[in-house]
């Protein structure tokens, strides 16, 4: 319990010594990995004489994946360890005697660690383009770098990396530069398929001039160019997000085994080409198929994986006589 609190501070969870039971009280996603933690204190020879225990790492000292890369490393093959991010701490599972020596190689480790590199933050005063424009593009160029701008001062404040502060001035000394009247505008894209990684550089290509980004997290592209650019890289998204959509790939679904003879007959009926294959035993549904179609098939497996008395649902394909009556009038009516 103590283990699990300092890993997820803001759940509810409560135990019965006598039985072995945990009540959790969670958003699903947690409840999810907390079940993975207490299936991994099952697993393995020594799983009757398991613990676990939460080892905090100060991000002062060291980052969290080369302390966890040098612990794999060095602990027993038997001992379990998992970082986790947001509490900047290393789970270890194993033996009193592996989760001492985990202890004292985690000691001796960060003892031994140079410290990582230092942020450092600026401000930057901007003479010839505005704040906000250059916050939208070097969200792109640097993610995860905290910026904030004052439109009203034209000022941009920066914390990072040297070598972060060093792109940050070699992209406003081409950027924050006179430009005429009729100079370029920024404008952001929504990107519904494709591959954002890679986007850009196809992008750049088309219009080498331009100053292009990505958020892969909100999947826009934010371009800085002549309207003359804006028409090809519009043209060419659109085109990219197309070609995506209608390719196929195999993506695997989760349902209850009980639902998954309804559930594979009526995605056949709603997409007859669907190439479907199901296990059974599992609750497994492995569907190949464009993503455009998966998206509704996502849809179909959400609706029937969440609610109140999920486990009960099923599906039926009901068929409407065109003669008899309208389809969107009679679902209006339903």
């Amino acid at each position: 319990q103590t283990s699990i609190r300092t890993l997820f501070p803001t759940i509810g969870i409560a135990g019965d010594s006598m039985t072995g039971q945990l009540i959790v009280v969670a958003p699903t996603h947690v409840q999810a990995e907390v079940a993975e933690i207490v299936e991994m204190i099952n697993r393995g020879p020594n799983a009757a004489e398991n613990s676990i225990a939460v080892f905090q790492v100060d991000p002062k000292q060291a980052t969290l994946p080369n302390v966890l890369t040098a612990l794999q490393a060095t602990v027993p093959t038997q001992v379990r360890l998992e970082a986790n991010p947001s509490s900047n701490s290393i789970l270890a599972i194993g033996t009193s005697a592996d989760l001492d020596t985990v202890r004292v190689l985690l000691t001796e480790l960060l003892r031994q660690m140079p410290p990582p590199p230092r942020t450092t933050s600026r401000v930057y005063e901007l003479q010839h383009t505005n704040s906000a424009t250059v916050v939208s593009l070097l969200t792109g160029l640097l993610p995860g770098v905290p910026l904030a701008q004052d439109p009203n001062l034209r000022a941009l404040a920066a914390t990072a990396l040297e070598e972060e502060h060093a792109r940050i001035d070699e992209f406003l000394q081409v950027f924050d530069v006179p430009r005429p009247p009729t100079g370029r505008t920024v404008q952001t894209y929504p990107v519904a398929f494709g591959e954002m990684a890679t986007l850009p550089n196809l992008l750049t290509q088309l219009a080498p001039q331009a100053v292009i980004s990505s958020d892969p997290a909100t999947r826009t592209i934010t371009v800085w160019a002549d309207a003359e650019s804006h028409t090809r890289i519009e043209q060419a998204i659109r085109k990219v997000a197309q070609t995506a959509e209608q390719a196929t790939v195999p993506v695997n679904y989760a349902v209850r085994p009980s639902q998954i003879a309804a559930v594979q007959m009526a995605l056949r009926s709603l997409f007859p080409t669907l190439a479907v294959s199901a296990d059974t035993t599992t609750g497994q549904l492995i569907i190949v198929a464009s993503l455009g179609i998966h998206k509704r098939v996502s849809e179909v497996v959400e609706l029937l994986a969440n609610g109140p008395r999920a486990e009960e649902r099923t599906t039926a394909i009901l068929q409407v006589e065109p003669e008899q009556a309208s389809l969107p009038e009679l679902f209006t009516a339903l």
